[in-house]
């Protein structure tokens, strides 16, 4: 069955999902990390998590794992749960 191209729509707040998963697209970790990072500025706590993995570990980007800490502290701010636990658990790391 051939994939379908989708459309950017930033009402879809799954649309870097799809591409990173490959779901109705064929895969595409680096139009993912595009849209992540656009979702990112525009306050979304999903994509600031996602982002903060492809930091951390250098996913199409120069690794920098200081500014995946950023984007977790920002992401908690916001009140992700998710990013308060990830926190917590690099905390005790050190």
């Amino acid at each position: 069955k051939k994939k379908t191209k989708i459309k950017f729509n930033s009402n879809d707040k799954n649309i870097a999902d799809k591409y990173s998963y490959g779901i109705g697209v064929d895969p595409d970790q680096y139009k993912a990390l595009e849209i992540f990072k656009k979702a990112a500025k525009q306050g979304d706590i999903n994509a600031m998590l996602r982002l903060s993995d492809y930091y951390e570990q250098g996913i199409f980007v120069k690794k920098d794992s200081d500014k995946a800490l950023r984007l977790l502290k920002k992401a908690a701010e916001k009140g992700s749960k998710e990013a308060k636990w990830q926190l917590e658990f690099l905390e005790s790391q050190k």
